[in-house]
């Protein structure tokens, strides 16, 4: 990507948790991200939004074991 950033889906508003972490993510400077250990407990609290399966596993609940 070079510095580019994927465009967000046109009903990104939907899921403002998830497109704030993912723009902390893409700070230009390594010190202004989040830690990996802050965006999995960021993940771990966010609530799935509504009109996804609920049947879906939730990837961070299976590691949140610890």
């Amino acid at each position: 990507l070079k510095g580019g950033r994927p465009e967000l889906p046109s009903d990104h508003a939907l899921f403002p948790e998830y497109i704030q972490l993912m723009q902390a993510c893409w700070a230009e400077k390594r010190a202004q991200r989040p830690a990996f250990n802050d965006i999995h407990e960021r993940l771990k609290k966010m609530k799935v939004p509504e009109g996804l399966i609920p049947s879906m596993p939730n990837p961070i609940a299976a590691t949140s074991e610890t």
